[in-house]
């Protein structure tokens, strides 16, 4: 099941496909409408799976293959979207990943994604369109408050009386920005992070 999606999203088809997008926002949309990126998304974040190692690992392969150096890498896109679902499921794991596409040559979606992944150190979840609400004790309303100032997405966080925030999007099917501790609670939750438009 895994490799049919591998093997479609290493295609020409898909490269083809992807490779028009005009910036990583627009990469990720194109990415998120894809069945096959779905899917491979739906099987990666089943914890009990481990697919996720298989990803890394297909990564780590990709990152390693010979390539004719005069030309683009024929990986890029695959690396690249390999990356950005790890990064939405297992943030420590897309670190990983990051450091292999780093190494491949010629590449400049797998490296915008890696450079991203690694600086950022943020995860990215998609909105599905439900909510997720978050507890945090008292001491962390501060900390929460301020992450939601810096966000470079389009969200509001508003404060309810029971200790719980809840992400609002501005736009629907937007992407949304959370620290690296919440991507737990993503895995938990099922397909993604949730959140309320």
């Amino acid at each position: 099941m895994i490799d049919n999606c591998m093997k479609a999203i290493e295609g020409e088809q898909f490269f083809i496909a992807v490779n028009v997008a005009s910036g990583r926002k627009s990469f990720e949309k194109t990415c998120g409408k894809n069945a096959y990126v779905r899917e491979l998304l739906r099987l990666v974040i089943d914890i009990k799976s481990n697919y996720h190692w298989e990803v890394l690992n297909r990564v780590a392969q990709l990152s390693q293959a010979p390539i004719d150096e005069r030309y683009r890498n024929p990986n890029d896109v695959a690396i690249a979207v390999y990356i950005w679902v790890l990064g939405l499921v297992k943030l420590e794991v897309a670190e990983l990943a990051s450091v292999f596409a780093l190494s491949a040559k010629n590449c400049w979606w797998a490296r915008n994604f890696a450079l991203h992944i690694l600086q950022d150190k943020k995860n990215h979840f998609k909105v599905l369109g439900s909510t997720e609400k978050m507890k945090l004790g008292e001491g962390d309303k501060g900390k929460q408050d301020a992450r939601c100032k810096q966000s470079r997405v389009f969200l509001q966080a508003q404060y309810s009386s029971i200790n719980t925030w809840e992400v609002t999007s501005l736009r629907s099917k937007t992407f949304v920005s959370k620290p690296p501790r919440y991507s737990r609670k993503a895995e938990q939750v099922g397909m993604a992070w949730q959140v309320k438009q």
